[in-house]
């Protein structure tokens, strides 16, 4: 029996393997092997299917093995499923149980969520060019090509790195567009040169409406020279103050606003509580022209002798629907008018004693527009006595700048050599007269120390003095002559 047991075994062996033989000689090996897909894309953290297909299509064994050549740049699950992890290339390979194999190339990016331009709007003057730059949604996407387009290339025309250049009066909207198809606009208006008439003055200005207007609001007092500061913000038919001016030259800084069609001042900037910056604020809070922020130091925890004027101010604020920022709490230090942003410093109170000059409050101003930096230093000074630096360290914080609204109209206590040589300006514009014999000293200091020339030094109270900064990153200074409006005024009460 036993041999019998053996025989058996022995056939079944031989029968099993005969048809094994048999099934292989039979079978249908792949002769090739395809990826669907071509060179793909896929973003960081997503994923993408792919897909292959085998040839012949009646391959008896048609299980696919997928690889990765750096798991670090994309992984690939055994069903072709390939996830991005970072950015970079990869090759995923789809192997046959024969060694058949296909590749394809895989690019990890961070797309581009959004673009923004660093304007919506803007007004350029014929014959003028303006770069528009763009920012990136997230910042370190894999792709920053950007394609610009002109709605109308007759009004206006745009190179491949963002200049946009005026040809003709007209309105046209310059759009750029990423490579993954999102865009952001800027529309602009193409004018001629705006000729205007202010507080009795016919004055051409350039097209471009980013301006700084320095009114002339100094005082003659007994043949004695007294500076003042009204200084007007203007882009993009946006407007802010910096400063008021005295109470007795309110009607002329009003009389301004309302020459260039200002119904509405995106902020006004107090720099310190002295008659000759704050005197005229109630007197324009009044006027009609509706004004959304007030920046002002809130002295009444602290030892000034102004917190009384202060008070006032900051209380007919709030009657007429202003928002009051108290810059002394350190939460306001940014704000923007139009093209302009701004950064303000020195905002503690630093007047500790009621004896210590309110100068060393001043609030100070560093504007930025088209690449250029204009410093609005108030009365900002130094009291070495009682160890307030506060000039000096207002500008260490603000670092090199263009234009120098010279502190405190250039009187002699002020424009340290310290402070000078650290702003190190090009042009600078004093809110006094040249013959203010207080202001000598000073003046000598900022030619001296810094890149002012006497032909770059403008002063305010024969005239005031327009600055125009042009999308080219250009000055363009005007001055005027003495107000004629408030001249005839003058006259007129003198009988």
């Amino acid at each position: 029996m036993k041999k019998y047991d053996k025989l058996f075994k022995i056939i079944l062996l031989i029968l099993i393997l005969i048809i094994t033989i048999q099934h292989e000689s039979f079978a249908t090996n792949a002769k090739s092997i395809k990826i669907k897909q071509k060179d793909c894309t896929v973003a960081v953290g997503s994923s993408l299917q792919l897909s292959a297909t085998i040839s012949p299509s009646n391959t008896t064994n048609k299980k696919i093995k997928w690889s990765s050549s750096n798991k670090k740049i994309a992984t690939v699950t055994s069903s072709g499923k390939v996830t991005g992890k970072k950015i970079g290339n990869t090759t995923i390979t789809a192997r046959t149980s024969n060694g058949k194999k296909a590749k394809c190339i895989i690019r990890v990016i961070i797309p581009v969520k959004s673009i923004s331009l660093n304007k919506n709007s803007g007004i350029l003057e014929k014959g003028y060019s303006e770069r528009l730059s763009v920012s990136f949604n997230p910042t370190n996407a894999s792709s920053k090509t950007i394609e610009w387009i002109s709605s109308n290339p007759k009004v206006a025309t745009v190179d491949k790195n963002g200049v946009v250049k005026g040809l003709t009066n007209g309105i046209v909207k310059i759009t750029a567009k990423s490579n993954n198809g999102k865009t952001s606009t800027c529309e602009f208006k193409i004018r001629d040169k705006v000729t205007s008439t202010l507080n009795g003055h016919r004055i051409t200005l350039p097209g471009s409406d980013d301006r700084v207007f320095f009114l002339d609001v100094a005082d003659n007092v007994n043949g004695d020279w007294v500076g003042s500061d009204a200084i007007l913000i203007s882009s993009n038919g946006k407007y802010a103050l910096i400063d008021t001016g005295k109470k007795n030259k309110s009607a002329r800084v009003i009389k301004y606003l309302r020459d260039l069609g200002i119904k509405n001042l995106e902020f006004i900037l107090i720099t310190h509580a002295h008659e000759d910056h704050i005197g005229g604020c109630k007197d324009i809070l009044r006027s009609g022209i509706k004004v959304n922020k007030l920046y002002i130091k809130d002295l009444s925890k602290g030892k000034s002798e102004y917190k009384s004027r202060v008070k006032e101010v900051i209380n007919l604020a709030r009657t007429k629907n202003v928002k009051v920022c108290d810059v002394t709490t350190g939460y306001y230090k940014t704000e923007t008018c139009g093209d302009y942003t701004f950064q303000f410093y020195n905002l503690k109170d630093r007047v500790k004693k009621s004896y210590i000059d309110e100068n060393v409050n001043s609030v100070v101003a560093l504007a930025q527009i088209h690449g250029k930096k204009i410093y609005f230093s108030g009365d900002i000074q130094n009291i070495a006595k009682e160890r307030i630096f506060a000039e000096t360290e207002a500008a260490k914080a603000v670092g090199k700048v263009d234009f120098y609204k010279v502190s405190h109209h250039s009187y002699l206590w002020n424009n340290s050599e310290s402070a000078l040589k650290i702003l190190n300006p090009r042009f600078g514009v004093v809110t006094n007269h040249i013959s203010d014999k207080n202001t000598k000293a000073a003046r000598n200091r900022i030619l001296k120390y810094t890149l002012i020339d006497s032909g770059r030094l403008w002063y305010t109270a024969t005239g005031t003095v327009i600055l125009t900064i042009r999308p080219n990153s250009t000055f363009f200074v005007q001055k005027l002559s003495e107000d004629k409006w408030f001249l005839r005024k003058k006259k007129l009460k003198n009988g």
